[in-house]
This record gives C-alpha cells, sequence and structure tokens, in this order.
C-alpha cells in the first residue's frame, strides 16, 4: 500500500513541481524560487516514503560563497536527500537523457540545469564552460562525478568534469558522503522503504591558486575524503 501511495504521489508532485518551476523559473522571476520547489518536492517525496534524512556538516558553509559539490551517487533518492540538505541556491550537473523524462526533463530545464553530452568531447567541454559562469555568478552547483549509479554501493572511478569546474571557477570544493539510499531504495524496486539516510557534508577543498593540472589531485583529495568517510561505516 506503502509502495503504491509512493507511486501516485510521485507523479502527482512531479507535475505539480513541474507546473510550478515553468512558472516561478521564467525569465521575470527568481531562480532561487525555483530551487524552493525543488526543495519542497523533494521533501514531499521522502516524507511519503517514510524515509528521514539526517545531515552532519563538518565545516559551516557560507551562504554568500558559492560551492562545486561532489557526491557519491548510490540511488534515485540522492539528489532529493541533497536538496534537503544543502540550503544554497543551487542546481546541477545531468545528462542529457534526463530531458525525455515527461514533465521532470522540462521542469529541470526551467531550473537552469547544465546539460552534460556523454557522445561529444566539444560538448563536454562547452558544458563545463557553462557551468562555471553559473558558479562564479553567485549559484552553486552539485555533480555526480561517478556518473552512474553504483551497481554493488562501492565507490567507483570519478570523472573529471566537476573538478575542472571547480578550479575554472575559483571556488571551494566540497566533497559529501551518502549512506542509506541504496539501502531503501533498492536496485531496481519501484518504490523505497521507510529507513534512515545520512548526508556528510565534509570540509571544503580550497582551489585558490589551483590550475587545470591540479585537477587529478583535486579530483584524489575528493574521492579519499568521500571513502574514507564511507568506510567509517564499516568500522
Amino acid at each position: 500500500m506503502r509502495g503504491l501511495l509512493f507511486v501516485l504521489h510521485m507523479i502527482v508532485s512531479t507535475a505539480l513541481a513541474g507546473l510550478l518551476a515553468h512558472i516561478v523559473g521564467l525569465p521575470s522571476h527568481s531562480k532561487r524560487a525555483v530551487c524552493v520547489v525543488a526543495r519542497w518536492w523533494s521533501a514531499m517525496l521522502l516524507m511519503v516514503a517514510g524515509v528521514k534524512v539526517s545531515s552532519r556538516i563538518a565545516q559551516p558553509l557560507d551562504p554568500h560563497q558559492p560551492y562545486v559539490f561532489v557526491s557519491n551517487h548510490l540511488s534515485h533518492l540522492d539528489a532529493p536527500s541533497l536538496f534537503v540538505t544543502l540550503r544554497c541556491q543551487l542546481s546541477f550537473m545531468a545528462k542529457r537523457s534526463l530531458l525525455y523524462y515527461p514533465i521532470f526533463g522540462s521542469a529541470i530545464l526551467a531550473m537552469g540545469v547544465v546539460v552534460i553530452d556523454r557522445h561529444s568531447q566539444r560538448r563536454r567541454h562547452a558544458s563545463v564552460d557553462r557551468a562555471a559562469k553559473m558558479v562564479a555568478s553567485g549559484r552553486s552547483v552539485f555533480v555526480f562525478p561517478e556518473g552512474l549509479r553504483s551497481p554493488d554501493g562501492s565507490l567507483g572511478e570519478f570523472k573529471k568534469g566537476a573538478f575542472i569546474l571547480a578550479i575554472r571557477a575559483g571556488v571551494p570544493l566540497v566533497p559529501i558522503c551518502i549512506k542509506g539510499t541504496r539501502e531503501v531504495l533498492k536496485p531496481g524496486a519501484i518504490s523505497p522503504r521507510p529507513g534512515e539516510v545520512t548526508v556528510s557534508v565534509l570540509p571544503p577543498i580550497l582551489t585558490t591558486g589551483m590550475t587545470i593540472d591540479d585537477r587529478d589531485a583535486l579530483l584524489a583529495q575528493a574521492r579519499a575524503a568521500i571513502q574514507a568517510e564511507l568506510e567509517t561505516s564499516l568500522r
């Protein structure tokens, strides 16, 4: 019964959120209002699913400072969990295939999401350039650098785009570790089961003075921080 309620709620709330995102996302309105809609949708989705999100923020974040957030990727509930945790003006980088989902695709476009075309290196570079301009103008972005959800819960290899983005924009990069979303929404499951999700926002890594040549070192530092946090649950 809970599963049916969740699916119905997801359909209705996504349609409503998509409509609201279009209205408040018009050029004459603020993108900040679209973020409020996204947080509302995320909170309602998690509440109906019976999923509680608890957060641990290692170091207070400056509300006036844009960041590039990078997180491990375990399930479809990762993005809603991040939206209810992070309170800054937020957008994200998304693969082009998400645009083909009815309502949802047009809603994320209204949010100003940066679309990544993985089949073209030239377009990938152009996407990073657009995201860098967005961040430099004051808007934070989150990225799942693994690209795809982890098939087994372990941390996969990271792509370099997010780290190039942080360096080009000259803003701090913040690693985030998510735990629990894979357990509440099993791979292949239509609806989640009640449970708890933990979002750990780790200390920012400053990119001041870095060049593109430092991207691999920045990637390794962020990945090591997330991996260490993941391993704390195994000790």
